[in-house]
């Protein structure tokens, strides 16, 4: 297995000590199964059968049980307690070729625990959804108080703004260094990446809500946009997703990062092209036509063009 880099090789992970004592003594109590079986004592191997799989379903109820309030609301608990599971789900898997070929045919089923696999996999996935939900739930709350509606350009408004933003990024990098504690590295990225796609999207649908903007109003939003995606960088570096990929010096769109965070390349262009006018919408047509729909589009040319002397929607057709 060593050399296998396929289905039967877990990804580098953590697990805490208390789950990795339990598999010591599931493959303990797989030796008396295979010992018995070879001194001729069949309900001795039938019993340690038995003591390895009420093993595991005392661990699937008391486990959570143990941490219920953790389970919810710390991401590092959440995520120890998965890869706990996936651990535990990977040894069981592994109990008919580690311990069965060691049995005559007969005796086989005793070392077979796939019915708990998918109980064990459930109940890791099922709680970190429930924990993930939350972190998104927080960050929702965080981000209430940055309105970009009319008055953002007095100071007072805008730095309630900038304050919600930057709570609710400090959450999202906080769950990350939880998360970042056990978790697989690609899971990681990919869990990283929704807490801020959540962040960049929270900020578009604020932002397609308004009808209408002063010309300050559109520096100080783009001034946000900014530092949302500054801030966000520093939480995707802490699980390891970089800027590999086209990103032009003209401030163009990391394809990577495009990749792993929802709402990331709408935002980067939304902030670059935020109060421009047509020229420069028309430079960016590429960009702009790929992560914005129709109405979208058009929504960003209306609240960002004051004099232009063509509407947003005679505009699109040369822009798409």
């Amino acid at each position: 297995l060593s050399q296998d880099a396929g289905l039967l090789r877990l990804p580098t992970m953590r697990v805490s000590g208390a789950t990795h004592r339990l598999v010591d003594r599931l493959r303990e109590l797989m030796d008396e199964v295979v010992e018995n079986v070879g001194q001729g004592q069949p309900e001795a191997a039938a019993d340690a059968s038995k003591l390895c799989r009420e093993a595991c379903t005392l661990f699937a109820v008391l486990r959570p049980y143990s941490q219920k309030a953790q389970l919810k609301t710390d991401a590092r608990s959440c995520a120890v307690f998965l890869t706990d599971c996936l651990y535990l789900v990977h040894v069981l898997i592994l109990m008919p070729y580690t311990h069965g070929r060691r049995l005559p045919a007969d005796r086989r089923h005793l070392t077979f625990f796939v019915d708990l696999v998918p109980q064990l996999r459930r109940l890791g996935e099922n709680h970190f959804f429930a924990m993930l939900r939350h972190q998104q739930e927080q960050i929702a709350v965080a981000l209430r108080p940055c309105d970009l509606g009319p008055g953002i350009s007095r100071d007072r408004t805008f730095i309630s703004a900038e304050a919600a933003l930057g709570a609710a990024v400090q959450h999202a990098k906080l769950a990350t260094q939880g998360l970042a504690s056990a978790l697989p590295a690609q899971l990681l990225q990919e869990i990283s990446g929704v807490l801020v796609g959540m962040i960049c999207q929270n900020l578009l649908g604020k932002l397609f809500a308004l009808h209408h903007m002063a010309p300050e109003e559109v520096g100080c939003v783009t001034a946000l946009f900014t530092s949302a995606l500054a801030m966000c960088r520093q939480v995707l570096t802490t699980a390891g997703v970089g800027d590999r990929g086209a990103a032009s010096a003209g401030g163009g769109v990391s394809f990577e990062l495009e990749d792993a965070v929802p709402g990331w390349a709408a935002l980067t262009v939304a902030s670059n092209l935020l109060g421009s006018g047509f020229q420069r919408f028309l430079e960016s047509r590429a960009e702009l036509s790929r992560v914005f729909k129709r109405e979208e589009a058009i929504k960003l040319m209306q609240l960002s063009w004051q004099d232009e002397q063509i509407s947003p929607e005679d505009a699109w057709p040369m822009l798409s």
